[in-house]
């Protein structure tokens, strides 16, 4: 019986789970025998992606929604029979808000992050004044950038659409997306979209415009629906994004593989999924914290744990954030070791309210609202969960739910969980009306949770993976860290870091057979 390749993938979250469920579904019916091993630090696998159910109620944790214009995380629910509890939002009420001067202001239809893409219904907006509006529109006739140089957020707004637009709509939705300072956020790494519609169009709003029209020509409507023409934007799924968590946990462990044309035999430690060819054996170790790589003189790769315990591999993903990895991999790598610790992070709390639907002295409008720093409120946003998804609460309570945190905050994550509490609970009072407290709430801490895209950042990263596929043949890094924050976005990093491990594996038991032959 041929030796297994053995795989480590550090991390547990969404972007190790998704790079262990491709490396499973790559190894199926070829002739490498996989053994995948992934280690989570903490005693419950997904990350920030945790939802709680009970008494008819759904609360996420941490990210509540998948942008659906990447299909990646669309095809992984295929893959793992999800489609049909993918849920849709809400066909009432599709609207975002902007907190402005003690009011909350309805974004224009049509506005796409930062800009319009209609510009009838952004004269008539309230959020911006007529000399704003007048300053936004010049972006149509402005020259356009010439250089590739990268640029700040801050830069790029002022310099396309004016300060009110970078005050009034761009800090917030962009810090708030970041949790981080549009004076230090990368324009190429956060809004490369828009950027890129400056290059080609000469403008943000013509590239907007252009784009809307290109899908209005080719798109069917959308009829809300999975089985529709088109999801909406965002999605969810029926019971939660945990759900998705639980499944990939069940796949790997081996309960659903019943569902593969495979056989299985479990064990305590995981399972072995033996296909046409190849045995395939996966588990997840829990509370398993790994602290230092080193590397072996068969040059395998050693990984070991904090309980004293080393284990080898022949290849590595560490699907955790840049500046951990970056702890590990320095016995073997100083220079790779801090261009993974510059790579800083930003903490923040998601604060879940449950209310009566009565205690509103008037009903919620929309998906919820940003607030501009300019505002000088304690929260950065709020999010009405159960008017964006259905199923979320029962017909008579609300779901709400807080952020605070960030760059610019960060002096209040010192405070105690009550205080943080309180002053959410005040701002919603101010911008909703509440009066009654709530009946429930629940906050959840995000430690360094969110990657800072600082100016060049990009460069930065293409340089990083460059050296580590150079010098360190057999370890990849994946996640949020890299190349985008969104839930799609690390299953495209977990899955394309898998698909490189899989084709080094190839490579690797070629060259194995290849020397048993000329022996």
């Amino acid at each position: 019986m041929q030796a297994q390749f053995r795989v480590a993938v550090v991390g547990g979250g969404i972007t190790g789970l998704a790079a262990a469920q491709r490396l499973i579904e790559l190894a199926r019916g070829n002739e490498t025998a996989l053994d995948v091993t992934v280690f989570e630090s903490e005693k419950k696998i997904g990350g920030v992606i945790q939802t709680v159910r009970d008494r008819g109620f759904v609360m996420e944790l941490g990210p509540d929604s998948i942008f659906t214009a990447k299909k990646c995380a669309l095809g992984l629910f295929s893959r793992l029979r999800l489609s049909d509890s993918v849920l849709p939002t809400s066909q009432e009420n599709r609207k975002s808000l902007v907190a402005y001067n003690g009011k909350l202001h309805a974004l224009p239809e049509g506005f796409v992050m930062v800009a319009p893409s209609k510009l009838v219904p952004f004269a008539a907006s309230s959020l911006m004044s007529p000399l704003g509006k007048v300053r936004m529109a010049l972006d149509m006739v402005l020259p356009a950038k010439t250089d590739l140089e990268d640029e700040t957020v801050e830069a790029f707004i002022r310099r396309r659409l004016g300060r009110e637009a970078l005050e009034r709509v761009a800090q917030p939705m962009v810090g708030g997306i970041y949790v981080g300072d549009v004076a230090q956020l990368s324009a190429q790494s956060t809004l490369e979209r828009f950027v890129s519609m400056e290059r080609t169009h000469g403008s943000i709003i013509k590239g907007l415009m252009a784009e809307k029209s290109k899908k209005e020509s080719a798109a069917a409507p959308d009829d809300g629906t999975v089985s529709g023409a088109r999801y909406s934007l965002f999605v969810t799924l029926k019971n939660g994004l945990g759900t998705l968590i639980d499944r990939l946990e069940e796949e790997l462990s081996g309960s659903a593989a019943k569902n593969c044309q495979a056989q299985l035999s479990a064990g305590g430690d995981g399972c072995t999924i033996t296909g046409d060819r190849a045995p395939t054996k996966c588990r997840i170790l829990k509370n398993c914290r790994i602290i230092r790589l080193e590397r072996t003189a068969e040059g395998l790769w050693c990984l070991l744990n904090d309980s004293g315990e080393r284990q080898v591999f022949n290849a590595v993903i560490f699907a955790n954030p840049a500046p951990i990895a970056g702890r590990i991999v320095a016995p073997v790598d100083a220079e790779i070791a801090a261009a993974l610790a510059s790579i800083k992070f930003a903490s923040s709390c998601v604060i879940n309210f449950l209310f009566r639907r009565s205690a509103l002295p008037r009903p919620l409008s929309g998906f919820g609202f940003v607030v501009p720093q300019s505002q000088r409120r304690s929260i950065l946003a709020a999010s009405f969960s159960s008017m964006k998804y259905s199923g979320r609460a029962p017909q008579d309570h609300v779901v709400i739910r807080a952020f605070i945190g960030g760059v610019l905050d960060e002096h209040l994550l010192h405070q105690e969980d009550s205080k943080l509490i309180e002053l959410a609970r005040q701002d919603l009072a101010y911008y909703l009306g509440i009066k009654e407290r709530e009946e429930f709430s629940h906050l959840s801490r995000w430690v360094e949770s969110m990657p800072q895209y600082t100016v060049g950042h990009h460069l930065r990263v293409e340089r990083l993976q460059k050296q580590a596929q150079e010098r360190l043949p057999g370890i990849y890094f994946a996640g949020n860290s890299y190349a985008g924050v969104g839930i799609p976005d690390c299953i495209m990093s977990g899955e394309r870091s898998a698909g490189m491990c899989m084709q080094y594996a190839y490579a690797q038991t070629s060259a194995r057979k290849m020397e048993t032959v000329s022996l």
